[in-house]
C-alpha cells in the first residue's frame, strides 16, 4: 500500500489528447484529496473520482493530487498538497465522497476567490465559544439560528441529490465546512497559514478557518453545486479527543482541564475532590482496596467524569468483576484526560482482551496522537500482533471462518452505561434524544471503518428486558449460524409481527394518525411499494433495530434512513413537520418510529439478503392477552410466508379470517 499522493493530470491518464506542458499556469486549479481506496477503485467507484473524470477532461485548468490508500490525517495530506503546488495555483481541498455537480466548476471557483480569500459551500457567520461544529453552538450539537448560517449542500448517494439550504449565500463567514475549501496558495504562503497536523479527520476545518481569520484572510460561502454522500460524524472517541485538543488551542478548556475556569464554589468543590482523591490513592497503595473503591465511588457521585477516579476504579473493577465491567470507566478516563500515557495503556490493554483487532488498532493510533509515547505504543503493538497471530492460528486449526462480531449497546446516562450488558460494547447516545438510537448508530457507521466480513449490531438499553437474551446468547447464536446469514434478527413481540400485515400497519394501529407519515416516507424511499398490500413475516420483522448484520446491509439501511434524516433536519416541508411531530402522546417523534421500520422494509422488499431469525416464539410477547393464541399466531405467520412464496390470494384471505376470529374473541373476552 502507498500513502504517497499521486498527481494524475488528464494528459497522463489519457483523458484527452492535450500534449504535456500545454496546461496554462494562470488560474490553474489543483484538486487535493485523500481516499482509502486504491487508485483504480477511486477513479471507478468514488463520487469524486467519477466526477473528476468528466471535469478534468473538459477543463484544461484542472489537475489532481490524490493520496490513494491513505491512512494519514487530512491535515497532513492537505499540507503536502500545499507544499507541492505552484505559488499561483488555486487549491481545492475536498472529500472523496463528494459529487461535483457544478457544470462550470472552474469558473465558479475562480469567481468565488475574486470576492473571498477562502471559499466553502456552507458556513457560519459567527463564532461562539465551545462550538462542536461549524453549524452548532454547544456540545449538545444544538444548531445555530439559520440567520447565522449560510450555504447550500446536497446530500445523497447519487449526484444532484436533495439540497439542504442552510442560509443565504454568498456571505462572509467565520467558519466553513471542510467538505469543500478553496484558496489560492499565494494567500496561504503570504499569511503563513497551514493546516494543523494534530487535527487528523476532525476539527481540521474549524482550526484552519480560525488560523486563516487570525491571519486576516476573508472567508465566505459561494454557490458551488456539490452532493455529499454523508452528513458528518460527531461524538466518536476520536472526535471527542480532537474536540478537547481544539478547545485547548482556541477556547476555554473543559472544566477538568484548568481550575482557573472554575467559579469560587466549583474551585472549593474541586479542592475537596482532590483531597478525597489523595486519601483514596494512599489507601489503595496501602492495600486498603475496598476503602479506596468506596472513596472513588463517592468522588464519581460528585464528578461522574473525573478522569483519575474513573481510571483507578476501572482498574479495581477489572480485577474484581472482569475487563468488560472496567472498559466504560477506562474509556472515560482517556477521553477526559487524553494526555495521560498510563490511561491509554490501561484502556488499550483492556480493549486487547475484548475488542476486535481493528478497534484496538484505532485506539493505538489515537493514543499516539495524544499521550501515548512511542515505546509504550510499540509494546502494545507487539502484544496486538501476537493476539492477531494467535487468533488466526486457532481459526486455521479449527477451520473456522475469519470474521468478527461487534455488538454495541447504547447508553443515555451514567446509570444506563453501568446497567448495560457488559458483554456488549458501550456506545454513547451523543445528546440527540429526538433521534433515539439512530443518532449514535449513524455516527458510528459514518465515523468508523467496517470490515466487510464482520457483523455489527446496535442494541438499545432495553434489549435484555425485551428479549430475555444476554450478550453470551446473542454472540453464540451469530457464531453458530454465521455461514447462513448476512442479517440476524433478535425481535421479540411475535404476536405484533404475526397479527398485522406489516410493521407499518402495526405502527398505525398503535399510534393513530401516523399512517400518513408512513405512506409519505415509503413513497419517498420505496416508491414502488404499497403499504396497504405489503406483506411482512417473521423472516423480516425487526423490532427496535435488534439486528446484527454485515456492513453491506447497514450501508443499504443507512442510505434509506439518511433520506428521512435529511428531510427532518432541513424541516422545510409538511412531511418534515410530521416527522418531527409526535402522534403517540409525546413518547417520541414520528421520525423515530419511521426509522425503526426501515430494516423491515428493506428485508421484505430486497429478497437477496440472507436472513436468520432467532426463534421469535421463544422471546417475550408485548401483550399478555395474545399468549393463549399461540397456535393462531403461528398459523397467521405461516399463511403470510406462504402468500409471499406462492402468491396465491387464498393464503391472505385465510390470514384475514383467522385474524378477525382472534380479534373477535379478544374483544368478547374484554367485554367490548
Amino acid at each position: 500500500m502507498s500513502n504517497n499522493p499521486k498527481s494524475v493530470p488528464k494528459n497522463k491518464r489519457g483523458e484527452t489528447g492535450s500534449p504535456a506542458g500545454s496546461r496554462p499556469s494562470k488560474n490553474a486549479i489543483e484538486i487535493v484529496s485523500a481516499t482509502r481506496l486504491s487508485e483504480n477503485d477511486f477513479w471507478s467507484k468514488s463520487a469524486l473520482g467519477l466526477s473528476l473524470k468528466r471535469h478534468v477532461g473538459q477543463d484544461v485548468r484542472l489537475s489532481v493530487n490524490i493520496a490513494f490508500e491513505n491512512t494519514r490525517g487530512l491535515s497532513e495530506v492537505f499540507n503536502n498538497g500545499i507544499a507541492q503546488a505552484d505559488d499561483d495555483a488555486i487549491l481545492v481541498f475536498i472529500h472523496d465522497d463528494v459529487w461535483i455537480d457544478e457544470a462550470n466548476f472552474g469558473d465558479v471557483v475562480i469567481a468565488g476567490l475574486e470576492r473571498f480569500d477562502v471559499i466553502g459551500v456552507a458556513g457560519n457567520r459567527r463564532r461562539v465559544p465551545n462550538q462542536s461544529g461549524w453549524a452548532f453552538i454547544d456540545r449538545q450539537f444544538t444548531w445555530d439560528d439559520k440567520s447565522n448560517l449560510s450555504g447550500r449542500v446536497a446530500h445523497g448517494k447519487e449526484a444532484c441529490g436533495p439540497v439542504s439550504d442552510f442560509g443565504a449565500v454568498p456571505a462572509a463567514c467565520e467558519l466553513l465546512d471542510g467538505v469543500f475549501l478553496a484558496v489560492r496558495k499565494r494567500s496561504l504562503k503570504q499569511r503563513g497559514v497551514m493546516f494543523d497536523a494534530r487535527f487528523d479527520f476532525h476539527f481540521y476545518d474549524m482550526d484552519f478557518c480560525r488560523s486563516a481569520r487570525t491571519a486576516g484572510l476573508r472567508l465566505g460561502t459561494w454557490p458551488v453545486e456539490l452532493t455529499h454522500q454523508s452528513g458528518g460524524a460527531f461524538g466518536s472517541p476520536q472526535w471527542k479527543a480532537m474536540y478537547r485538543q481544539y478547545l485547548r488551542k482556541w477556547d476555554e478548556p473543559l472544566a477538568n482541564d484548568d481550575a482557573a475556569f472554575l467559579s469560587p464554589a466549583d474551585r472549593e468543590m474541586q479542592q475537596a475532590v482532590n483531597e478525597l482523591l489523595s486519601i483514596a490513592l494512599k489507601q489503595e497503595s496501602s492495600d486498603q482496596v475496598a476503602l479506596a473503591e468506596n472513596l472513588y465511588r463517592e468522588i464519581l457521585k460528585i464528578q461522574p467524569r473525573n478522569a483519575e477516579a474513573n481510571h483507578r476504579l476501572g482498574r479495581i473493577e477489572r480485577n474484581l468483576k472482569g475487563v468488560l465491567a472496567a472498559l466504560p470507566r477506562l474509556e472515560i478516563a482517556v477521553m477526559e484526560q487524553p494526555g495521560s500515557e498510563q490511561f491509554w495503556v490501561s484502556y488499550i490493554d483492556a480493549l486487547m482482551q475484548t475488542g476486535s483487532a481493528d478497534i484496538v488498532a484505532d485506539a493505538l493510533a489515537l493514543g499516539q496522537q495524544h499521550g501515548l509515547g512511542r515505546e509504550a505504543a510499540q509494546v502494545l503493538a507487539a502484544e496486538l500482533s501476537k493476539k492477531i497471530d494467535a487468533e488466526k492460528a486457532v481459526r486455521q486449526e479449527s477451520g473456522a471462518a475469519s470474521f468478527g462480531i461487534h455488538i454495541y449497546q447504547i447508553y443515555y446516562s451514567e446509570q444506563t452505561q453501568r446497567d448495560n450488558d457488559g458483554g456488549f460494547i458501550g456506545l454513547d447516545s451523543l445528546a440527540r434524544p429526538d433521534w433515539r438510537e439512530y443518532w449514535p448508530i449513524r455516527n458510528y457507521l459514518q465515523g468508523n471503518r467496517l470490515n466487510e466480513d464482520d457483523y455489527y449490531g446496535f442494541f438499545s438499553p432495553e434489549f435484555k428486558s425485551q428479549t430475555n437474551l444476554d450478550a453470551a446468547a446473542v454472540l453464540e447464536y451469530v457464531r453458530a449460524h454465521a455461514d447462513q446469514a448476512d442479517v440476524f434478527l433478535f425481535s421479540p413481540f411475535f404476536e405484533q409481527g404475526a397479527f398485522y400485515l406489516n410493521m407499518f400497519e402495526q405502527g398505525a394501529a398503535e399510534s393513530p394518525g401516523i399512517g400518513a407519515v408512513f405512506r409519505d416516507c415509503a413513497g419517498m424511499i420505496a416508491p414502488d411499494e404499497n403499504l396497504a398490500t405489503l406483506v411482512m413475516d417473521s423472516r423480516n420483522t425487526v423490532y427496535c433495530n435488534y439486528i446484527v448484520a454485515k456492513p453491506a446491509f447497514w450501508n443499504a439501511w443507512m442510505e434509506k434512513c439518511e433520506s428521512i434524516f435529511a428531510v427532518a433536519e432541513e424541516n422545510k416541508t409538511a412531511l418534515a413537520g410530521s416527522l418531527n411531530a409526535s402522534t403517540d402522546g409525546g413518547v417520541a417523534p414520528n421520525k423515530v418510529f419511521v426509522i425503526e421500520r426501515i430494516a423491515s422494509l428493506l428485508l421484505a422488499t430486497q429478497r437477496h439478503w440472507r436472513v436468520k431469525a432467532y426463534n421469535p416464539t421463544q422471546l417475550p410477547y408485548a401483550k399478555g392477552n395474545f399468549a393463549k393464541y399461540r397456535h393462531e399466531l403461528l398459523l397467521m405467520d405461516a399463511l403470510k410466508i406462504a402468500s409471499v412464496e406462492q402468491g396465491y390470494p387464498e393464503y391472505l384471505a385465510t390470514f384475514s379470517e383467522v385474524r378477525q376470529s382472534v380479534m373477535a374473541d379478544i374483544l368478547l373476552s374484554e367485554g367490548v
